[in-house]
């Protein structure tokens, strides 16, 4: 059965949620790290969250209605490897918003990649594509580094 510090880790993961939401930063009951990363693009590029969290493709719109995907990613650090993935189909967004942020929830790096370089250099298989992420991406043609945490 559960131990009594089990159940108060539970309350204060609850209560910490509630405190989120209450303060905007999450919507959902789903994971943390991408409600946060869309929080973060959201403020830092001026983008309007869409209503509802089960929007078809897309997270974000900004003023000239271009659409945003936006996944975020917990690393240890900007040399680690990660990987953006959608589903198959992938729906059309204008623009992925990759947001890297370290296990304390400090944003390393906030990239942003047209649709057609994510088609063009995502893996498929058989039920998602997977954009592999690694440190040399920072400096690809098709990768606007929008932040990056330098200190």
């Amino acid at each position: 059965m559960l131990t009594r510090r089990i159940r108060a880790a539970l309350r204060q993961h609850r209560d910490a949620s509630e405190r989120l939401r209450s303060l905007g930063v999450i919507r959902t009951d789903g994971p943390l790290a991408g409600q946060f990363a869309e929080w973060i693009a959201a403020r830092y590029l001026r983008l309007d969250l869409v209503p509802s969290n089960v929007e078809k493709g897309h997270d974000a719109t900004d003023r000239k209605k271009q659409t945003y995907q936006i996944k975020g990613r917990i690393v240890s650090g900007l040399e680690a490897s990660t990987s953006f993935d959608f589903r198959r189909p992938m729906r059309h967004f204008d623009f992925l918003v990759g947001v890297l942020v370290s296990p304390n929830f400090e944003v390393l790096a906030i990239i942003r990649v047209p649709y057609a370089a994510v088609r063009r250099h995502a893996r498929r298989n058989k039920t998602r594509y997977s954009l592999r992420w690694t440190r040399r991406l920072f400096t690809a043609p098709w990768v606007d580094v929008l932040y990056l945490d330098v200190g």
